[in-house]
């Protein structure tokens, strides 16, 4: 009788680009901006995928490391408000209330690092490393164990890249791009090769604050900024050929790649507060304590950024202007208001979307009453501060829900309707491990 080989374990590879449209990277893949992808992605073309609604970064990622919505793993927006004092509250890594899928792999001692993944700040404890990103105040805290504490500082770690003086100061803008870019794929090798790792995941957040200030840089190559956009594409292609081929020297492995939401070119912002407010719904334009606390309490209903209406219910909030007999005729007049909305004549709101219709039952009480989906290049705002219902602010580029994208190394297991929700499955199976079997060990 032969000896039989024990089996090598399947490595897996995810690599995040925050924000970036699959119409990008096509273009950038077509035109030869990014080889390395473009020959990574022979034979596995990215397919277009939906994300979360609304399509922000803490959601949609959240939605990828749990397989749920909202009305599960509990984060509905980059901020909630408390009902009882209507201050700001900003959920973070304890908020999340299903464990992410390296939390239940680590039952099956897969060993995982995690770099840059934002909405998981503060770090918490897993078999690997964790390394949160955005949001990410204190280094100290985001980053677990604590023996990389010091060689991230060492090195010049960056969460994320200042953007206060973009407009003031682009070239320092861009200079920070490309530093973040480097000191993040130089810390990563170092964990590649200090880590036995069989799931490694790299996220870069850069894609997306170059989005927000430069996606017309995209659009037009007459842009004073559209060399520094491509090159900064290109850039990253070279910077993710090092990763990939780090990965490779401890043999085969299989990859995933993706974007948490896409983008869109902005045409103007959309203020929802102010439109409140003319209907009669709205109250105060004061911001209480320095902003901590959005003037609502005297308001029937409110908008909370980016696409998130409450109304002001007595069951929920403890300043309440709204009865139980009068919500649903609110509510019902609030979806009629919204779709008849108009920018230059052109409807601004593609659907508007019942809490009931888009989140699961266990936490759906806690988010919002509508959410908005805008068509493309419609930004809405809470714009509590605001007088006028559309504004141009210093974005050039919009987060959307229908234009992020997906790739891995074995297409097979892509679904034909991919949503950013079916991407934990799908790093089970790449990885051979059975749902069933996680559950089990829960």
């Amino acid at each position: 009788m032969g000896i039989r080989k024990k089996k090598r374990s399947v490595r897996l590879l995810i690599i995040g680009l925050d924000g970036v449209p699959i119409q990008l990277l096509r273009r950038y893949i077509d035109d030869g901006t990014m080889p390395v992808l473009a020959s990574l992605f022979s034979g596995a073309a990215p397919v277009p995928m939906t994300v979360s609604l609304p399509d922000v970064s803490s959601v949609s990622w959240s939605g990828f490391m749990t397989g749920r919505d909202s009305g599960h793993h509990g984060i509905f927006g980059f901020v909630d408000l408390d009902p009882e004092s209507y201050s700001y509250r900003f959920p973070d890594f304890r908020d999340l209330q299903v464990p992410p899928f390296f939390f239940d792999l680590k039952r099956e001692k897969i060993r995982s690092v995690m770099v840059n993944l934002p909405s998981t700040y503060p770090a918490r404890p897993l078999p690997g490393v964790m390394v949160s990103g955005f949001v990410a105040p204190d280094l100290r805290r985001a980053i677990w164990p604590r023996k990389y504490l010091d060689l991230a500082e060492e090195m010049g770690y960056m969460v994320d890249v200042d953007c206060s003086r973009v407009r003031e100061d682009p070239d320092r803008f861009f200079s920070d791009l490309h530093y973040s870019l480097q000191q993040r794929l130089a810390f990563s090798v170092r964990l590649m090769r200090e880590e036995s790792w069989r799931l490694f995941m790299f996220t870069v957040t850069g894609t997306d604050r170059l989005h927000h200030f430069f996606f017309d840089a995209f659009r037009r190559v007459d842009h004073p900024r559209s060399a520094d956009f491509r090159g900064y594409y290109a850039k990253l292609d070279e910077i993710l050929g090092e990763l990939l081929n780090e990965a490779a020297r401890d043999g085969e492995f299989q990859w995933i790649v993706l974007s948490d939401h896409g983008f869109n070119e902005l045409r103007t912002e959309v203020n929802l507060n102010p439109l409140l407010r003319q209907w009669n719904y709205g109250g105060s334009e004061k911001f209480e304590t320095g902003g901590i606390s959005p003037p609502v309490r005297d308001s029937s209903v409110f908008a909370l950024d980016p696409s998130r209406i409450y109304l002001n219910s007595r069951e929920r909030f403890s300043g309440g202007k709204v009865v139980a007999g009068d919500w649903e005729r609110i509510r019902e007049d609030l979806v009629r208001r919204f779709m008849d909305i108009k920018f230059k004549g052109d409807p601004v709101i593609a659907a508007v979307h019942r809490g009931e219709e888009l989140y699961g039952k266990p936490l759906r009480h806690l988010g919002p009453d509508l959410v908005l989906q805008p068509f493309p290049g419609f930004d809405l705002k809470a714009g509590f501060s605001r007088k006028e219902a559309f504004s141009v602010g210093r974005f050039s580029g919009t987060h959307s829900w229908d234009n992020a994208f997906f790739s891995c190394s074995n297409p097979e297991v892509i679904p034909s309707s991919m949503t950013i929700f079916k991407a934990r499955s799908i790093i089970e199976k790449l990885l051979g491990v059975r749902r069933s079997a996680l559950k089990r060990k829960n």
